[in-house]
């Protein structure tokens, strides 16, 4: 009577023993699965940023300076959090005057968070004077600005490493602002 039950008590060893490695299986197969579904949610519903340059002016005394407004906008169905970026204007054809290029048109883009239905305007104010000669070339419309620059941002999940949007625009004196397509305006990812 004792080995039957020596026997009995053997075979639900087993069977408790391949259970459990069934069980482990399956549990590691729910996990996958609910990786690949949470990795599928935060690439189709992520947010993207968008940098939009509004309008360039330049300001006689008292209040002198080169301002750019801009937005920032979100694609998607998420928001994203600014974590930093730069903003740079130049101009080639005529070049800024020496003194001018030497303080280096950048200004960073501070950190904020940014929702798919905002519409909030930034401005950046370069304290710079620029000659009578270049401003009346930029009334007439000869001057072409260019404005370039990244923005990292982190989108809504987790999962994901901080974005790198590159953005590049040049202003033509039309009153309107096209893409250079000389820069990079596409998006990478930062290594952490």
């Amino acid at each position: 009577y004792t080995r039957i039950l020596m026997l009995v008590t053997g075979l639900q060893l087993v069977a408790a023993a391949v259970a459990a490695v069934f069980s482990i299986r399956a549990a590691n197969a729910a996990k996958r699965s609910a990786d690949v579904a949470a990795r599928s949610l935060a690439i189709t519903q992520r947010g993207h940023a968008r940098f939009t340059p509004k309008r360039i002016a330049y300001f006689n005394p008292p209040d002198i300076g080169l301002v750019l407004e801009y937005s920032i906008d979100v694609s998607g169905d998420t928001g994203i959090r600014i974590v930093g970026g730069k903003i740079r204007v130049s101009c080639d054809d005529p070049p800024f005057d020496p003194q001018l290029r030497a303080t280096k048109l950048v200004a960073d883009i501070e950190p904020r968070r940014v929702t798919p239905s905002m519409d909030e305007r930034k401005q950046v104010r370069f304290h710079v004077p620029l000659s009578e000669s270049f401003i009346s070339n930029w009334s007439s419309g000869s001057i072409v600005m260019f404005v370039t620059g990244e923005i990292e941002y982190r989108d809504a999940f987790d999962i994901n490493p901080i974005h790198r949007k590159f953005f590049g625009y040049r202003w033509t004196g039309e009153s309107q602002w096209h893409l250079n397509n000389v820069v990079r305006n596409d998006e990478e990812d930062v290594e952490d």
